[in-house]
């Protein structure tokens, strides 16, 4: 097995075993919206996995929208583009890329979790749409969840646009999903081809054999 091949399946090993984890803090938060018996041994054995890390993201990043804490969504994108970057470094570094180029990969993955972030509020102004529609019940836990993370984005235009349209239809999150649409696919998808084929000249190559995360 060549060099290449050996840091390419390294970075392939690492990607694998960061994405595990990140399904266990999916697995650990589910769990914890049920209430369970902390003392049940699944329970503990799932804390004493995942609680250091989302608790060290607290620390890191108190971010709370809404009163909800999001220091779970940001691990989670922290991991994803951990593993991502971890396993394209060890591919481009395996085909002899240069040391500089790790930086383009760098910004890759940072464009990467700006897209992921604009994507999951997109998903949540999406159904803050639907719940404006169907009118659930204000205390329904999901619902409050909902209102709570979107509340922040949409405030501030309140007095600017009429709060309701026909059948009740939420007309600032309609106007948010949209910006939000754009911002995702025009300009964030638009600025990872110019680090993309920088790379790529790095390379000899006219690009990276990865899939495209736009």
């Amino acid at each position: 097995m060549s060099a290449g091949n050996s840091l390419g399946s390294i970075g392939d090993l690492i990607s694998v075993i960061v994405t595990v984890y990140c399904w266990l803090v999916v697995i650990r938060i589910l769990i914890s919206w049920f209430q369970p018996n902390p003392s049940a041994p699944a329970v503990r054995f799932m804390a004493k996995l995942t609680d250091p890390a989302l608790d060290a993201t607290r620390r890191i990043v108190p971010l709370r929208l809404g009163g909800l804490d999001c220091s779970p969504i940001i691990l989670l994108i922290f991991l994803y583009v951990l593993a991502y970057l971890v396993k394209i470094s060890f591919r481009y570094l395996g085909l002899g890329g240069p040391p500089l180029g790790l930086l383009g990969i760098l910004a890759l993955g940072l464009l990467q979790a700006l897209m992921m972030l604009a994507w999951f509020f997109f998903l949540l102004m999406a159904a803050r749409v639907v719940v404006s529609l169907v009118n659930p019940s204000p205390y329904n836990p999901l619902v409050m969840m909902i209102m709570g993370l979107t509340e922040p984005l949409v405030s501030p235009l309140r007095g600017k646009i009429p709060s309701r349209g026909p059948g009740g239809l939420d007309l600032r999150a309609v106007l948010l999903c949209a910006v939000l649409l754009i911002f995702y696919s025009v300009v964030l998808g638009n600025l990872g081809k110019p680090v993309e084929a920088w790379i790529g000249q790095l390379l000899s190559a006219p690009k990276i054999t990865e899939p495209r995360i736009w």
